[in-house]
């Protein structure tokens, strides 16, 4: 028989100077009091970002800091109270909030010119050391001799904690091989490369950043001893997030709802989806708002070309 699993998962906290998380943490701890009986107490917490609001300007780093000294009070008190104290058993996704910007910015060197076709290829790769910078219009390269790098690297012994790898290359613990992206979901051959085995993936979600997001969930299940195919059958019954290309259908037309989408990848995604339709197409859009500016000529140069 089946092992039902509990999980308390929370996003969004935006730890700021105006907010504190007792109110949060009375509420979770009055809701899990209240669970049905058939429902478990939670055995994992997921944590997704945004957890700090972020700061600029003077002092931005010692705000930070102190908003993260908070954020970890929380989450100890959580873990404490839901998981006995087993932080082995937590899981935290950081949000766009949860960077000091002006540290990843100074870590951070331009390609030249002259090297960026090799640096465009190592990018689609999946190579996590480089960047796509629309505003610069030029890639970068993540410096690991960077002297604030290098300091966290020591502070939070960075080296001896467990990392896994995934992506679309080889390299990876867990990658993703001879993908194809239809028009009602997503087929590909996710690659185990720790336990030496593939599976053939077909899901419901369409996109090709779906596909990080399955590698994603397979290697959290996987290190949770979750069985593989277990881990396949709920995979292959997930549904696209609501406005997050959504296929909507009313009469003889068909809709492709992405309006919660703001960022120049996630466009490219949904207008490589939107290609597999026949014409006539239309694109009802405000812009790439994280583009600032350059939204609307971003927006109309790649709807052309693709």
């Amino acid at each position: 028989m089946n092992k039902h699993y509990s999980i308390l998962h929370i996003s969004d906290l935006h730890k700021g100077e105006n907010n504190d998380f007792d109110l949060l943490f009375a509420s979770l701890c009055n809701d899990a009091d209240s669970y049905d009986r058939n429902i478990p107490r939670p055995e994992i917490i997921v944590v997704c970002g945004d957890l700090a609001e972020g700061a600029n300007g003077d002092n931005a780093e010692e705000k930070i800091v102190r908003q993260y000294d908070e954020v970890e009070t929380f989450l100890n008190k959580l873990v404490q109270h839901f998981l006995n104290g087993d932080k082995s058993r937590i899981i935290i996704v950081p949000g766009n909030h949860d960077l000091y910007r002006g540290a990843t910015i100074n870590s951070m060197e331009a390609i030249p010119d002259a090297m960026r076709e090799n640096a465009k290829e190592r990018y689609l790769g999946g190579d996590p050391k480089y960047r796509w910078s629309w505003k610069d219009f030029c890639f970068y390269l993540i410096n690991n001799d960077n002297e604030y790098i290098k300091n966290n690297i020591d502070k939070y012994n960075i080296n001896n904690n467990k990392i896994i790898k995934i992506g679309f290359n080889k390299e990876n613990d867990y990658y993703c091989e001879s993908f194809l992206i239809k028009k009602d979901g997503i087929e590909f051959i996710l690659c185990d490369n720790l336990n030496k085995i593939k599976h053939k993936i077909n899901t419901n979600l369409i996109g090709k950043h779906n596909i990080y997001n399955i590698l994603i969930v397979f290697a959290v299940l996987k290190y949770f001893n979750i069985e593989d195919t277990q881990i396949i059958k709920y995979l292959s019954v997930l549904k696209n997030y609501e406005n997050r290309l959504e296929i909507k259908k009313i009469n003889k037309m068909t809709i492709l709802n992405d309006s919660y989408n703001s960022n120049i990848n996630g466009f490219l995604n949904a207008l490589e989806v939107l290609s597999l339709y026949d014409s006539p197409r239309y694109i009802i859009t405000p812009g790439i708002v994280e583009n600032g500016k350059e939204t609307i000529k971003e927006t109309a140069t790649n709807a052309i070309k693709t």
